[in-house]
C-alpha cells in the first residue's frame, strides 16, 4: 500500500462513512473468525507452546504505531537494572534473511544489517544490549532463545494475537489520542480485536503525546475496570547518524529551534514525529514515509541543503547507505532524535512483581 492510499484508508478509519459501511460485511467476517480462533485455543483444542520462563506480550488490538518498540526498549532496561536476565524475540517483519523467510528463527548477531533482520529488531539488539530472535514461529523463536542462552524473561515485540504461544503477562498500548477509531474490526476499522480483548490483559497503556495531556482516565471507553497507564515519549538531543553508535556527541534538540528542517519518519505514526519537533520551536519540512520503510540515497537528497531530523527507527536503516562514503554531505547532515519513555514507577513494580511471582 503506497503512502497516499495507507494515508486515506487511515483516515477513514477514524469514523464512521460510507467506507467502513460497505466493509462492514467483511468486518463481521474477520471479528467471528478471530473470536472463534481465540476460543479454540481457550479450549484448548488449538495447542499453544508453553515456555519454561514468564512470557511477556507487548502488542495492541489496532494496527499502525502505538509505540510498543520504545516501551519495550524501557521496559528492558527496568527489568535489567532489578537484576533480571532479558531476551526478545519479535516477528522480523520485512527481514531479508533467508533463513527467516523459510520459517526458520535467527538469533541477530553484530555483523547483522537492519535491512537483513528488519529494521525493529536491529534497533532493539542494538540498544538494549540482550538476545534477540527473530521469526515468523514465536515457539520456534522462543526454544531457540531457551537452548541458547540462559534468561530469566522473554518478551515478545506485538503478537498479542499469536495464540499459539501461551503468555503469562499481556501488556496492550494504545494511541491516546486516535483510540480505537471506528471500534470496527479489519477492513473497515483499524482493529485486530473487539475492545472487549482489554478486560483479559494485565496492563492497558495510553500513548500520549505529552505528560501533561493525559488528564481524565474516563475519556477512554475502555471495557470493564482496567487501570490505564499513561505512556509519553519525550526529545531532547539529537546525536549526527555518523556517532549513532557511540552516542558521545550531540546537540540539544533546543539548538535547532528556529531553523528549518527536513524531517524524515517510516514510522506508524510519523505525523507525531514532526508535531514534536514543531512544540519544540523547529521549523519543520515533513516527509512522511511508510511503516519500515526502506531508504535510499534519493528519497534522502533533498534539494534544499538542510539538517535531516530522523528517528532511531530510521537511522538504523540509513547507516547502510552511507557505509561506501557515497555523499559525505547528505550523511553528514543527518542528525538522530531519540526517544526517552515516561512511565509510572507503580506499573514497573507491579510488572516486576508479576515475573518474579512467575519464576518462583
Amino acid at each position: 500500500m503506497n503512502d497516499s492510499l495507507q494515508s486515506w484508508v487511515s483516515r477513514q478509519w477514524l469514523s464512521l462513512n460510507l467506507f467502513s459501511l460497505l466493509l462492514l460485511p467483511l468486518s463481521l467476517i474477520f471479528c467471528a473468525l478471530v473470536v472463534l480462533r481465540r476460543s479454540l485455543y481457550q479450549l484448548h483444542i488449538a495447542k499453544s507452546y508453553q515456555a519454561d520462563v514468564p512470557i511477556v506480550i507487548i502488542g495492541n488490538i489496532s494496527v499502525g504505531g502505538t509505540g510498543k518498540t520504545p516501551l519495550l526498549l524501557h521496559l528492558v532496561k527496568e527489568l535489567q537494572k532489578r537484576q533480571l536476565k532479558v531476551a526478545v524475540i519479535s516477528r522480523g517483519y520485512k527481514s531479508e534473511s533467508l533463513q527467516v523467510k523459510a520459517g526458520k528463527s535467527l538469533i541477530i548477531n553484530d555483523s547483522m544489517s537492519a535491512h537483513e533482520v528488519g529494521d525493529e529488531p536491529y534497533l532493539i539488539s542494538r540498544h538494549a544490549n540482550v538476545p534477540v530472535v527473530i521469526g515468523r514461529k514465536k515457539s520456534k523463536s522462543v526454544e531457540l532463545l531457551l537452548k541458547n542462552f540462559d534468561c530469566d524473561v522473554i518478551l515478545s515485540d506485538d503478537g498479542l494475537q499469536h495464540y499459539a504461544l501461551a503468555r503469562d503477562i499481556e501488556i496492550c498500548v494504545f494511541d491516546a489520542t486516535k483510540q480505537f477509531g471506528n471500534k470496527l474490526c479489519l477492513p473497515a476499522g483499524p482493529l485486530r480485536e473487539r475492545p472487549s480483548r482489554l478486560k483479559s490483559v494485565d496492563f492497558v497503556i495510553a500513548h500520549q503525546t505529552s505528560s501533561s495531556s493525559f488528564e481524565n482516565t474516563n475519556n477512554f471507553n475502555i471495557p470493564g475496570q482496567q487501570t490505564i497507564w499513561p505512556m509519553s515519549l519525550s526529545m531532547d538531543k539529537a546525536y549526527p547518524l555518523s556517532q549513532f553508535a557511540k552516542k558521545e556527541e550531540y546537540k540539544e534538540l533546543k539548538e535547532f529551534k528556529g531553523t528549518l528542517v527536513h524531517a524524515i519518519a517510516g514510522i506508524g505514526q510519523p505525523q507525531r514525529f514532526f508535531n514534536q519537533l514543531v512544540k519544540l520551536g523547529i521549523d519543520v519540512i515533513p516527509h512522511p514515509f511508510n511503516d519500515h520503510f526502506s531508504y535510499t540515497i534519493e528519497s534522502l537528497n533533498f534539494q534544499e541543503n538542510l539538517p535531516i531530523l530522523m528517528t532511531e527507527k530510521d537511522a538504523v536503516k540509513c547507516l547502510n547507505l552511507f557505509k561506501q562514503k557515497i555523499n559525505d554531505n547528505l550523511f553528514n547532515r543527518c542528525w538522530v532524535v531519540p526517544v526517552d519513555v515516561e512511565l509510572s514507577s507503580d506499573l514497573i513494580s507491579q510488572l516486576t512483581g508479576k515475573i518474579m511471582e512467575l519464576k518462583s
